[in-house]
């Protein structure tokens, strides 16, 4: 679909609400009319933690959900850096490993990945990898743990948390993606439930 005929489209009167695909959630933002602080923040439109867009966004909904510190972990150090530097108003701290967190902060009760779910694995022995280690989960709380990737479903990560730590919430991808469906309908069409959807993205 062309500018102009997505333009014409939100314009309609019977336009609801749409979701947009991740090569074109930056380009849609020249189309809208107003964009909530959120979006400046991240300058992705319809994006839901790595350092990209998808990490800001994560930040920004932790941020929403009152979480008084953010440990983001990042492989390459300048990548993270510029976080803090986009979000200087909100606690973050940047860390180097998952099983080490600053001194004065507890272990974390809610992790959000955004990586590959290739990159992810309990194997110390794996190069250039995200080690999962024990110590990520602090098994005596009820935490949550939400997984971006799609394939697998059932990823490493979401896989050593049912195994670590039982009272955590495992959340996959589709799952977000489903409530986020359902979230953009209400706030287009102010309509009380969602009677169908297809995913599609992680087929």
């Amino acid at each position: 679909m062309s500018a102009k005929n997505s333009k014409a489209t939100l314009a309609a009167p019977d336009f609801g609400s749409a979701s947009v695909t991740i090569f074109f959630k930056p380009e849609v933002i020249l189309l809208l009319d107003k964009l909530s602080p959120a979006t400046k923040a991240i300058w992705a439109v319809n994006t839901m933690g790595r350092t990209g867009r998808t990490a800001r966004a994560a930040i920004i909904a932790l941020q929403s959900l009152g979480v008084q510190r953010i440990y983001p972990l990042n492989r390459t150090t300048s990548k993270g850096q510029v976080l803090i530097e986009a979000f200087l108003d909100i606690p973050i701290k940047l860390i180097e490993v998952l099983n080490a967190w600053p001194a004065e902060g507890p272990a974390p009760t809610v992790i959000v990945s955004t990586v590959p779910a290739t990159v992810t694995n309990t194997n110390s022995t794996r190069p250039g990898s995200v080690l999962l280690p024990l110590a990520l989960f602090d098994a005596t709380v009820n935490g949550v743990v939400v997984d971006m990737a799609c394939k697998p479903a059932e990823t490493p990560l979401l896989t050593f948390a049912k195994s670590a730590a039982s009272k955590w919430a495992r959340v996959m991808k589709v799952e977000v993606l489903l409530e986020h469906g359902h979230a953009q309908l209400k706030r287009g069409r102010n309509a009380d439930g969602l009677e169908g959807c297809r995913v599609e993205e992680c087929a």
